[in-house]
């Protein structure tokens, strides 16, 4: 078996996103301070099931490549006035994002472009930066040929609060479109479309394809309170097992429930759970 890591999604400077350990960066206003950002009870939480995935990569399922298919940042949530970041300066954003990804195994990496809103804040993508800075390949989607398949990887997907028991629908549709253009001088056979942007794990697949939307490292956030998003998103990882095109496993052990709860408990006879 040949090992493929799917990322996504880390929001990196969100409160409620991935945000590495007692991270340091310099002070502006000064020659020898740092700046140093500590990690929320959340945060704290999240990097323990990373560093369980380093655990698992470096020991169990060492992987070929790893791709990373948008949103690694926060970016400075403009509509919120940065409110729920840990800093809305980019910059900070990206250097954590790099200091996070420089803890997985070094092979391979292919980066994707994520939303308008969290990645592209003066029109570059920042995912593009930070594919550059680690000897990535970028692109806004990416078809990509490793360990004896074809991948198509792109962010975007479309999401649906009012027909959620629909979510194999546009995973289906991208497959058929797929399908439908597989000639050479057009994307030729992919094997597999990656897709993320939704927060929550799906699977789709057909005799000859298969279609993933990839969990996230966000726990719920307000947005998804506003938006009514009542169910908590998936937390995690995917790896792709393969074998050959026709023998492709998708291994989920590394997704797990929201590690907090989706919201406060209140109330005088609120009971403690562990």
């Amino acid at each position: 078996m040949k090992n493929i890591l799917l990322l996504s999604d880390l929001h990196v400077g969100s409160l409620w996103g991935l945000w590495p350990p007692d991270f340091e960066t310099d002070d502006p206003r000064s020659d020898t301070n740092k700046l140093i950002f500590r990690q929320n009870q959340t945060q704290k939480k999240l990097w323990a099931h990373w560093k369980e995935m380093i655990n698992v990569l470096n020991w169990d399922k060492p992987v070929e490549c790893i791709i990373f298919n948008g949103d690694l940042i926060d970016g400075q949530q403009r509509r919120n006035i940065g409110r729920e970041t840990v800093t809305s300066r980019l910059d900070v954003q990206t250097e954590a994002a790099i200091e996070i990804i420089e803890t997985l195994p070094d092979v391979p990496k292919y980066f994707t472009q994520g939303t308008e809103y969290h990645s592209l804040p003066d029109g570059s993508p920042v995912e593009a930066y930070i594919a550059k800075q680690c000897d990535g390949e970028f692109g806004d989607d990416l078809l990509i040929d490793e360990c004896g398949i074809r991948l198509h990887v792109g962010h975007p997907i479309t999401v649906s609060s009012s027909s959620w028991q629909y979510r194999t629908t546009p995973l289906a549709r991208d497959l058929l479109l797929l399908a439908l253009n597989a000639a050479e001088e057009r994307y030729g056979k992919v094997n597999v479309v990656v897709r993320s942007h939704a927060h929550y794990f799906c699977t789709a697949g057909f005799s000859s394809q298969i279609g993933i939307i990839t969990p996230c490292w966000q726990t719920r956030t307000p947005y998804a309170v506003k938006k009514n998003l009542i169910t908590p998103p998936d937390i995690g990882y995917v790896i792709l097992r393969i074998e050959n095109q026709k023998n492709i496993m998708i291994d989920r052990s590394g997704i797990i429930n929201q590690p907090v709860r989706p919201c406060r408990v209140v109330g005088r006879d609120k009971r403690s759970r562990k």
